[in-house]
């Protein structure tokens, strides 16, 4: 624990990131009477979290969204999983008849240790991955223990323990065949108490119940949703689609992972492009996990489990659901495999007796301490949004997404010319997704200076009906004409108030929200359309969930106006 917050001590003051964690918080603030059943119903285009969101509404209805809290959980749920990867290794050492010291001490220190672990513990957003971790670990203890005393309470006790990790993050599923492979690899050195054949386990039990788990899972996802299972169609799609440039692309990034793996510097927040020079490591990636499959053994079950939870990120690559389609988090939790892995095939029993205890010491320490001075460096780092973000975008100067966030940094700390130059030299490579966010930036800033009419010219000249950001354009648009209603008069007022209207009716269509009734009422009451207005401000009324903010305004306009 000592050496986990010591590394990880800086990242307690390190503020919300504006990528996803300021989101996250204001999400829950729009929603006071959310409740636990509305996590396990709520769908979104590539993911299904609910008990991910359930760590998020604590966090806010307990601490209140400050950060150093925040940051907190994340330090010990990570320390949390040194644990497990200790305990873990204790127990292989033993049932291996391996040397119970070196091992678990040398697996703990290293994963606790490891740069590439920075992004997903100290980043509050990354919690998905340190919080899946815990019941993929928890899964693994009693898979071995189900292999050490052959008991089926003990597989039984593996796919309980890893169910909770699949409403954490969908990495959680690919312990399903890693489990498989560790079954397989781990029985030729792990060797149980005698067991009369008839009170063996069956070697098909475990994939049958693992594949029952699965199909219950998707079915339960499937139940609440109603529609598509997560991206599981999108993702699908991505597959099936594959052209020559998206293999290279996965064989790319499969040996960009390999080489961060063991060589994680420089550490970026934001890795874009994968540089294609990187592919010819992707043999690595693909052939040896087929090498240590055949050989079989401790080391190899640890290695070739840590290939397998690893291919998600690939998966991750073809649909690219996130903040970057390749990024160092997606390594926790096959870091916590390929630690050990590496390890024990370094210092295994018939090895170990030729290598000095103290030359094993010496060099675990020194790599321990290059990790640890580099964990605690870069969580120096991320206590500045705006010097993690300028260093990000300086790595990755062809990403333009994080350049636009750099932006919105340096306008808040009131570098508006630097920041202007910025958003309007950014540019987007043709076929990017959602390459017009760079326009709606421009109009946004447009918009802040007063702007209006470029604005709006912006505006209606890139939104696309059909395009995921065209009610991101309604939206900058309806602010735009409110402003706009009280500079104009006659007809390019009236016209301006007619498209206001249309934009609030569009907008409550799509997103089923009071508010925008509450907002067209007001303007329909200044414009002296009393009846329309009381309609709309007693339809707010009505819909308005408990609490909010504009309800009671809404329900005594309604009253007044009816009255008249």
């Amino acid at each position: 624990l000592f050496l986990v917050l010591l590394v990880y001590f800086p990242a307690l003051h390190a503020p919300l990131s504006p990528v996803d964690d300021r989101a996250i918080l204001q999400w829950f603030q729009n929603r006071p009477d959310l409740v636990l059943a509305d996590l396990f119903t709520l769908t979104t285009e590539n993911y299904y979290r609910p008990l991910l969101m359930l760590t998020y509404l604590v966090d806010h209805r307990v601490w209140g969204g400050i950060p150093s809290f925040l940051h907190l959980e994340n330090v010990l749920l990570h320390f949390l999983n040194v644990t497990l990867v200790w305990g873990l290794a204790v127990r292989v050492a033993r049932a291996a008849g391996g040397e119970p010291f070196f091992f678990p001490l040398a697996s703990a220190a290293l994963f606790a240790l490891h740069p590439l672990n920075v992004e997903a513990v100290t980043w509050f957003a990354g919690r998905s991955d340190v919080l899946a971790a815990v019941f993929v670990l928890l899964a693994a203890h009693c898979l071995l223990t189900a292999l050490v005393e052959n008991r089926f309470r003990w597989v039984l006790a593996s796919l309980t323990a890893l169910a909770p990790g699949f409403l954490v993050k969908e990495t959680a599923l690919f312990f399903l065949p890693a489990a498989l492979v560790l079954s397989w690899c781990w029985k030729k050195e792990i060797r149980p108490p005698a067991v009369p054949a008839k009170g063996r386990l069956p070697r098909w039990l475990f994939p049958v119940l693992a594949a029952g788990l699965l199909v219950a899972f998707v079915g339960f996802r499937a139940w609440t949703a109603r529609s598509n299972l997560w991206g599981l169609a999108d993702i699908a799609s991505s597959l099936v689609s594959l052209e020559g440039a998206s293999w290279g692309q996965l064989a790319a990034g499969a040996g960009f992972y390999v080489r961060k793996l063991f060589f994680p510097w420089p550490l970026n927040f934001t890795i874009y492009p994968v540089p294609a020079h990187f592919a010819w490591l992707a043999v690595v990636a693909f052939v040896a996990p087929l090498w240590f499959l055949v050989r079989r053994g401790i080391a190899a079950g640890f290695l070739v489990a840590a290939a397998v939870i690893a291919a998600s990120a690939l998966v991750a690559l073809l649909a690219r659901p996130g903040w970057t389609p390749v990024a160092e988090r997606y390594m926790y939790i096959p870091l916590a495999f390929l630690v050990p892995g590496v390890v024990w095939g370094v210092a295994r029993p018939e090895f170990a007796r030729h290598v000095p205890a103290v030359a094993s010491g010496v060099v675990l320490t020194l790599v321990c301490g290059v990790f640890g001075y580099t964990v605690f460096d870069r969580n120096l780092l991320w206590r500045d949004n705006l010097a993690l973000i300028r260093d990000s975008a300086e790595k990755s100067p062809d990403f333009p997404y994080v350049r636009s966030v750099l932006a919105d940094l340096l306008l808040e700390a009131g570098r508006k010319k630097e920041a202007a130059r910025l958003i309007f030299t950014n540019r987007a490579p043709e076929g990017m997704r959602n390459r017009d966010f760079l326009e709606l930036k421009r109009a946004e800033f447009l918009h802040r200076e007063g702007a209006q009419e470029l604005a709006r010219d912006l505006v209606l000249r890139t939104r696309k009906k059909g395009d995921p950001l065209y009610f991101e354009f309604q939206k900058l648009l309806l602010k735009i004409d409110k402003v706009r209603l009280e500079v104009l008069e006659g007809e390019p007022r009236q016209e301006a108030v007619e498209e206001t209207i249309e934009l609030l009716q569009q907008l409550y269509r799509t997103y089923h929200d009071p508010f925008y009734r509450y907002q067209l009422g007001q303007l329909l009451l200044r414009e002296k359309r009393m009846s329309e207005a009381a309609r709309q401000f007693r339809a707010a009324a009505v819909e308005a969930p408990p609490g909010a903010h504009y309800r009671d305004a809404a329900l005594a306009l309604a009253d007044r106006l009816e009255s008249e």
